[in-house]
């Protein structure tokens, strides 16, 4: 669990919430590249009633964690991949494969992005809040 405080309600059960680097973040390699992409502010669920300047907990399911790194860091590799071969089996090309398998990458990747964003996926990526005792 990471601490943070609530620096907006967004609506009667998400939160904007602002949260500190754990010790754990400094020696990560990867702190830019985190679920929170860099910012220290994340939209969370909550039930309840909360404040703002309000002292929380903010629990993030390791399950989407995983996944999350998997469609951050893997699926761009595999898509790249997979273009690059189904574009050099109908062009013959490697050149004309290789800008086929960005532009299909970044086209593909772009759908996924807004379906992550549109769906009910979403809600499951968020984090939960719990009131610190504070």
């Amino acid at each position: 669990m990471e601490k943070g405080k609530v620096v907006k309600i967004i609506n009667n059960s998400t939160a904007l919430v602002s949260f500190e680097n754990s010790e754990d973040c400094e020696y990560c390699a990867g702190k830019s590249g985190c679920l929170r992409f860099g910012s220290n502010d994340m939209e969370v669920r909550y039930k309840g009633k909360l404040e703002i300047n309000e002292s929380v907990y903010i629990k993030i399911n390791s399950e989407m964690r995983i996944m999350l790194s998997i469609l951050i860091f893997f699926l761009p590799i595999i898509f790249l991949i997979f273009f690059y071969f189904i574009s050099f089996h109908f062009f013959k090309n490697e050149e004309i494969a290789s800008i086929v398998s960005i532009f299909g990458f970044i086209i593909l990747f772009s759908f996924l992005i807004l379906i992550i964003r549109i769906s009910k996926i979403k809600k499951k990526i968020m984090a939960c809040i719990k009131k610190t005792d504070e």
